[in-house]
């Protein structure tokens, strides 16, 4: 409708129109009358050379502007060419309504349109419009999706990040996915060709909780078609063992009812090795410690999501997700004393550590979210209800040894048992007003209570049983509270600026004891954060933004636990209760020019930040701890090209990357500062092998110079991705290796006191994934409820 709107005031206004432009309109429809959304409309001159395009929007209506010429009009769904018209286009036309079948036939006329999805800088995110009109995304994952998306890091444990932030948040439809391996075990399972918009939000405003300040993946979607439609893919790893990895996704739509569900099973085996060697100045003494474990993963993890239209203006989903895991490791350690630089040994102890989950660990989060539209522009009034819990109950067994003249004698073995179980509930509300066209009001309020029970044994053996310590076994209770409430307005000021400005206010209130200490830890925090985004667009080839975004880290619920956890005879680890929370602001500038060449530049100013790491204490002991060291202030910069070649059977992309951290701070009176200047750069190749495109190659290959944090200097690191890809019909079939340039790890620190080194192995992966699709995978489109103000509200 606001497209229609656009041609008939062009016309009106048309003596303010260059007189060499026209603009070329129409709506794109199925053989029921339904509208065709996200279809590509594309513009080729008489010398068959693409010169503009566009998607058509919910309703099915595409606005174009050109200069007069000669010119093929060709629109295209899901790598279906609909229709094409060839002619002159001297004056402003509408084509009215173009009713499409599945596909025609060219006679002979071979045109080639350009589906490499554009990622596009809009107020306040990055948005890629429609995955699936890639050729590389057929019969895909969202996860092998992403994995070739230019601002997008994946590393090998399929954590993804945005440029040079840490782990980003991924949210579904709009709605925040809690767990980690939940998100994994989802993008692996929907099929990328399922996706309406992938939006990156690299600086989240005031809508958003604090703690995003990694950023935001949100997914949307397509509304399917009615019927059945599903996936199932299963992957085959090895590494140094093998790991098997089965992943479903099922859809059914009919009416007003649309539901989704995705099942994985996951069977992993993985082999560490590690060698570490600290060296105590002060004592005289270096301590070698090398471990070597076998870790099994065992891991059942399962979605469902029912979408109900109760009205044309009425909508409410429930969403629940659900992990069960089985755990078990085994560590094989030994412990190497002696003098420093000396040859001969002083002691020699060997440690055997043992963890299983006696039953499988839970995890359970729904949500429950009800929106309703009350008035013609699209205001609505959002409400959300989430619920969250796990069950985290890992026996870990320890045996220490001392070895003597090639004779091993037990000094003790003691059974450590935290037994933890996290809730979480949340409940918000956002009323979203669009004031008119260009200006939109948002305001909202949110509630997040949290438990934290820890009832954690400790026991000695005595032959026979494991008798409780007094002195060790403890109970941790904690509960913090975060209401917070935000307003958001975004305006557009005219055709070339954008803007918005926000405020978000959350207090924190937080009360942790232990059963051994009646002193009861509080917590009343109170904390503002701003945001305002900017956005320049001149012409069609510029796009310059400005963001600011002030964001909270809030110490993870593992790190408040206070208890001791024994690593080995003289290392442990210890987390803190009272942690304080990280205080980041950050600007943001980016240029983009002709889609192809992208500068992204930022600052950050982050206050009491805390990370882990190592401490060699007085008397040996070697401490690792999540504490909080200091602040620090940070540049970075980013340079992105993207571009396809050779009639876009091969996608490039290039990513230079520098950033510079100064930070300052001590812990127990050591100077925890550094001074970290780093850069790397990766480059990203998908190639089209075959005619039919159905034969391609991927390739990622990136380098990372020698960096420095808190807890050491890592060295650099090369990496390389390699993908074949087959399609066959609805059958794929990938064969690959992950970081196959990559060297081992390795990690070393220096202070006055102590030093040491850290080596820790690496092992390459190479998988075989197989990917099938069936059920209605139709061309058509059917008509999709209005719901872009409910996106705009999430994004």
């Amino acid at each position: 409708m606001q497209k229609q709107l656009l041609y008939i005031l062009s016309l009106l206004f048309f003596p303010m129109v260059s007189f060499s432009q026209i603009i070329i309109t129409g709506q794109v429809v199925d053989a029921d009358g339904s509208p065709i959304e996200l279809a590509t409309i594309a513009v080729f001159s008489s010398e068959n050379e693409f010169i503009k395009g566009d998607l058509t929007d919910e309703t099915g209506s595409f606005v174009i502007e050109v200069n007069k010429g000669h010119y093929t009009i060709q629109i295209t769904y899901l790598q279906s060419i609909l229709y094409q018209k060839e002619d002159d286009f001297l004056e402003h036309t509408n084509f009215g309504i173009i009713e499409v079948e599945s596909s025609i036939q060219l006679d002979g006329v071979e045109i080639k349109a350009s589906n490499r999805p554009v990622i596009k800088k809009e107020l306040g995110k990055f948005t890629i419009q429609n995955p699936s009109t890639s050729p590389f995304a057929k019969n895909k994952s969202t996860l092998e999706f992403l994995r070739f998306v230019p601002i997008l890091n994946l590393d090998n444990q399929n954590s993804i990040s945005i440029l040079n932030k840490g782990t980003a948040t991924i949210y579904l439809n709009g709605r925040k996915v809690e767990d980690n391996s939940m998100v994994l075990s989802l993008l692996k399972s929907l099929p990328s060709e399922n996706i309406k918009i992938i939006e990156i939000i690299t600086t989240p405003d005031s809508r958003f909780d604090g703690s995003t300040r990694n950023g935001i993946i949100n997914i949307i979607t397509k509304k399917e078609d009615e019927g059945l439609r599903g996936a199932v893919n299963s992957t085959i790893s090895q590494s140094y063992f093998n790991s098997q990895n089965l992943n479903g996704f099922l859809s059914y739509s009919k009416g007003k009812i649309t539901t989704t569900t995705t099942l994985s099973l996951d069977n992993s085996k993985i082999f560490a090795s590690s060698d570490y060697s600290y060296n105590n100045l002060t004592d005289d003494i270096q301590t070698q410690i090398k471990t070597n474990s076998v870790s099994r993963y065992r891991n059942i993890n399962g979605n469902l999501n029912l979408n109900y239209e109760i009205s044309k203006n009425q909508n409410i989903g429930i969403q629940f997700f659900t992990k069960l895991n089985d755990i078990s490791n085994k560590h094989q350690t030994t412990n190497i004393f002696k003098p420093f630089n000396a040859i001969q040994l002083d002691s020699v102890y060997n440690s055997e550590i043992s963890s299983q989950s006696p039953d499988y660990l839970t995890t359970y989060k729904g949500n429950i979210n009800y929106n309703i539209k009350i008035d013609s522009l699209g205001s609505n009034i959002d409400i959300e209800l989430n619920r969250y819990q796990n069950n985290n109950n890992i026996y870990t067994q320890n045996i220490f040894t001392q070895i003597t003249n090639n004779n091993s004698l037990e000094i003790t073995r003691f059974l450590q048992n935290p037994d933890i179980i996290t809730l979480i509930g949340n409940y918000k509300a956002d009323y979203t007003r669009f004031l008119d066209e260009d200006n939109i009001l948002s305001i909202g309020a949110f509630f997040t209570r949290s438990k934290i029970n820890n009832d954690f044994f400790f026991g000695d053996f005595d032959g026979a049983n494991y008798v409780s310590d007094p002195q060790q076994t403890n109970k941790f209770e904690y509960k913090d509270d975060i209401l917070a409430g935000y307003f958001n307005i975004e305006k557009v000021f005219n055709e070339k600026w954008e803007g918005q400005l926000g405020l978000r206010v959350e207090n924190f209130k937080a009360q942790g004891k232990t059963k051994s200490n009646t002193e009861q830890l509080k917590i009343d925090n109170t904390y503002l954060f701003p945001s305002f985004s900017l956005l320049f667009i001149p012409n069609d080839s510029n796009e310059f933004s400005l963001d600011f975004g002030s964001y909270i880290i809030r110490p993870g619920y593992n790190q408040l636990n206070p208890f001791i956890h024994f690593i080995s005879p003289n290392s442990f680890r210890i987390n803190n209760p009272s942690l304080k929370p990280i205080l980041t602001y950050e600007f943001n500038f980016n240029y983009s020019f002709h889609e192809n060449y992208m500068l992204d530049v930022g600052y950050e100013i982050n206050k009491d930040l805390f990370n882990e790491f190592d401490i060699v204490l007085p008397g040996n002991d070697i401490m690792t701890t999540t504490a909080n060291y200091g602040n620090s202030n940070a540049i970075f910069l980013n340079f992105i090209y993207s571009n396809s070649f050779f009639e876009n059977n091969w996608d490039l992309s290039a990513i230079l990357d520098y950033s510079y951290e100064k930070a300052s701070g001590s812990f127990q009176g050591v100077d925890m500062g550094f001074l970290n200047s780093r850069y790397s750069f990766k480059i990203k190749n998908q190639i089209n092998l075959s005619k039919e495109k159905d034969f391609s190659l991927g390739m990622n290959y990136g380098y990372s110079s020698r960096s420095r944090f808190v807890g050491g200097e890592f060295n650099g690191l090369h990496s390389l991705e390699v993908i074949v890809s087959k399609n066959f019909k609805n059958f794929n079939i990938s064969v690959g290796g992950y970081d196959l340039a990559r060297a081992d790890l390795r990690i070393s620190e220096y202070k006055q006191d102590y030093n040491f080194s850290k080596l820790i192995k690496y092992y390459k992966t190479a998988f075989i994934t197989l990917n099938y699709q069936f059920g209605n995978r139709k061309v058509k489109k059917i008509q999709e409820k209005d719901d872009k103000e409910t996106n705009r509200r999430l994004l």
